[in-house]
């Protein structure tokens, strides 16, 4: 089976992207696109290690080590 592990650049690229559309639905001015791919980054990141840590949980309860 697979390990979970954290990859930085998939959670950058989702940032990039979720901050881009973001941005044009809200016609943010370009100086609010910085800041807001810092929050979603973080915000992103957060969940992904969350997302780690319960399915290793997941994984260890379910499949016991042999």
């Amino acid at each position: 089976m697979g390990e979970y592990r954290f990859e930085t650049g998939r959670v950058l690229v989702a940032a990039v992207i979720f901050t881009a559309i973001v941005a044009w639905q809200a016609d943010l001015h370009w100086g609010w696109w910085l800041p807001a791919l810092l929050l979603f980054t973080v915000v992103f990141a957060g969940f992904h290690a969350f997302y780690n840590w319960a399915n290793s949980r997941i994984r260890e309860a379910t499949h016991p080590p042999e």
